[in-house]
């Protein structure tokens, strides 16, 4: 007996903590089944609709989440009218081993698709973000952004990796994200179009300011774009799935 409850603390030491999304039903509820009462941020406080739902899609044949953003009226939570929010996020109602920490390593994994005529200006539209909460809280960490290209972005280090966004543009992709959580943090991501296996991005980096200085750090997925250049806007649709959130170097494989 003994024996058996060594080996299951072993076992248990060796796989990580994960965690997937399931797509059925109300969006709503399964974000919060996965990240908590207070899962997401959206502008339903002044736009009576629900801003992030579940649709079947043809290309992965299977339910998706969808996030809409609309040029007008939608705001920032009814707090900033400047910018525009539709996100999903670990926050500090999750589970407590989501919330990043200076040493600590997360896989997040995803696919996301833009629509074939999505329309983005110059200015920031986040699809991914790793942002503090508490502690010295400023621009994120690292970002997804589309602007005139899909940009991975360190904060006080400007684009690390870049690609056309017409190459994202009409296609689903594969995004696997390995990081470690530290003032000189790794970074390990890769974007991959699915149809035809072509690798977007590519980054293996370590020594990126990736620290959590004394706060929680969270990752958001989603839609959060400026509305500094409203004509350059339309209302936009992007589409994610397969989520997974898991601890450790080694976790949502299969995916």
């Amino acid at each position: 007996m003994q024996y058996k409850l060594l080996l299951v603390i072993i076992l248990a030491g060796v796989y990580a903590t994960e965690v997937r999304f399931t797509y059925s039903g109300r969006a709503y509820d399964s974000i919060h089944q996965v990240l908590g009462s207070s899962g997401y941020e959206v502008p339903d406080c002044g736009h009576h609709v629900e801003h992030i739902t579940t649709v079947h899609d043809s290309d992965l044949n299977r339910n998706v989440f969808a996030f809409d953003l609309h040029v007008n009226p939608d705001d920032d939570r009814c707090i900033n009218q400047d910018r525009q929010r539709t996100e999903m996020a670990v926050d500090a109602g999750s589970p407590s081993w989501m919330h990043g920490s200076d040493g600590k390593s997360f896989t997040y994994d995803w696919k996301f698709k833009l629509d074939a005529g999505f329309k983005e200006s110059g200015l920031f539209c986040h699809l991914h973000q790793i942002k503090l909460d508490g502690g010295n809280v400023g621009d994120p960490n690292m970002t997804i952004t589309a602007r005139s290209t899909v940009d991975i972005e360190v904060m006080n280090m400007g684009t690390i990796a870049s690609a056309p966004i017409a190459q994202f543009k009409g296609f689903w992709v594969h995004v696997r994200e390995i990081i470690t959580y530290g003032p000189t943090g790794c970074l390990d991501l890769t974007i991959t179009r699915i149809k035809d296996g072509t690798q977007l991005i590519r980054v293996n980096k370590c020594g990126i300011p990736l620290g959590a200085k004394g706060g929680m750090i969270r990752p958001h997925w989603g839609f959060y774009r400026s509305l500094g250049d409203k004509a350059a806007l339309r209302d936009d649709r992007v589409l994610f799935a397969d989520h997974c959130i898991g601890e450790g170097k080694t976790a949502c494989v299969g995916l």
